[in-house]
Order: structure tokens, then sequence, then C-alpha cells
């Protein structure tokens, strides 16, 4: 996606021809949601216009890069969220992943850097995550007792029901005009079961 400009539209449209100025759908603000929102809908045919004030797209998924007088280098910053799950086109996505399905439905894929652990910052103190971070001697253990992981694995237990209902309605279903029947309609019968 180029920039845009401030209230320039950007067309997204299956048909590279189409007229600029006549849409079937509209979408205010290039935030993941409208980015996603717009790239799905123009997947599915309609001529798509995303309209953005700030002169990025992006929303709170962007970032900037600023210099320190005396400081060789740049500094990066985010705006918003920086560690965003399941992205990895190399890796197997999940169907509960909504951003990986959309990027996988439009075939783009997003340059991830893979992290084993990263910092947390509690009031407790400071911990390292990792991968055994609900398991005995991990993370949550010592930032929170013992008993922390016991709770950690009830509450795993209580989610997997609502992780099956997730799995069973992958996002890429979910449509609100005719063709929710196409595509939620294949996998009806696997959410009813749960």
């Amino acid at each position: 996606l180029r920039s845009l400009s401030p209230l320039a539209p950007l067309l997204l449209s299956p048909d590279p021809s189409a007229s600029s100025s006549e849409y079937d759908v509209v979408v205010v603000g290039s935030g993941i949601g409208g980015l996603c929102a717009a790239a799905m809908s123009s997947l599915y045919g309609y001529r798509t216009a995303v309209f953005e004030s700030h002169s990025a797209p992006g929303g709170c998924a962007h970032g900037f890069v600023a210099k320190a007088r005396g400081v060789d280098g740049e500094f990066r910053f985010d705006t918003g969220p920086s560690f965003f799950s399941g992205l990895n086109p190399d890796i197997a996505p999940k169907a509960s992943n909504p951003l990986r399905t959309v990027l996988d439905a439009v075939g783009e894929r997003v340059e991830c850097a893979r992290y084993e652990t990263f910092g947390l910052k509690l009031p407790e103190g400071d911990f390292v995550h990792a991968a055994g971070f609900g398991r005995e001697g991990g993370a949550l253990e010592e930032a929170a007792g013992p008993g922390a992981t016991g709770q950690w694995g009830r509450l795993m237990e209580k989610m997997e029901p609502l992780e099956a209902a997730v799995a069973a309605m992958p996002t890429v279903a979910l449509r609100f005009d005719a063709g929710a029947v196409l595509t939620a309609g294949q996998v009806l019968p696997n959410f009813a079961k749960t």
C-alpha cells in the first residue's frame, strides 16, 4: 500500500481500470482494522477506497525514527503495539489469528523478528518471559508465587472450549454479505459441535 496524503483516497479494486470516483465500499481510517476491512472488501470484488487524515497509514501500528544530538544512529519508536503474535509467514498459521488470516488471503507477507524471550516490567519486579511462562519455575511463578502456576493451568483449561469455538469458525469465514453462505456455511457443522 502506498502512503496516503491527508484525506486522499487509496483505491483498492480488483479492476485496475475502475473509476477513482465511484466506490462500493468506503473505509474511513487506515488502522489495522480499516486496512483489513478494505483488503477483504477488495478481495471479494468490491471497489474500495480508504480515507486517512494522518500522513501515514497504519493507525497505532506505525512508528517513527528520531535522532538525538551527540548520539550516532537512529532510534525507532512504535506509536502503538510493538508485539504481534502469529504473523510470521514461515510458521503455520492458526485460523484464529484474524490479521494473519487477512494477510494470507490477500497474499501479503510481513517481515517478522522471532522472539524467544522478552522482558516484563511489573510492580513485582523485572522478569524474562520465555516459553515456560506458566510452568513450574517460570516467570509467572517467580512474579506471583507457587500458587500462580496452578491458577494459570486452571485458566488455560477453562479457555479450551473458547479456543475450540474460535478455531471452528475462522475469521476469514466471517462476512456480512451474501457470500457468508459460502464462507461460513462450510464451517458451521464444526462450529455447531462446540
